[in-house]
């Protein structure tokens, strides 16, 4: 799946297909790090509220109530001490 939306939006060849995808999953978790020490970690989590702004236009609103609940399940939050 991934691989279909990568050689939709970039040009490279099949030969760099594992590349392209290992710097992809790395900045999708870069991504997810970040969103989670800036909105989530820390926080009440009635204090939580989804990054409205104009450098998260694509989060929804379902994704992220999903992202949020999966950061505080326990069995992350002891993965993260």
């Amino acid at each position: 799946m991934i691989s279909v939306i990568l050689h939709k939006f970039f040009i490279f060849g099949n030969e760099h297909d594992h590349r392209v995808k290992m710097g992809a999953g790395k900045l999708f978790r870069a991504h997810k790090t970040t969103l989670t020490r800036l909105y989530v970690k820390d926080k009440n989590p009635d204090d939580i509220v989804k990054p409205l702004n104009a450098m998260y236009p694509h989060i929804e609103l379902e994704h992220w109530d999903a992202f949020v609940a999966q950061r505080l399940t326990p069995k992350f939050q002891v993965m993260c001490l």
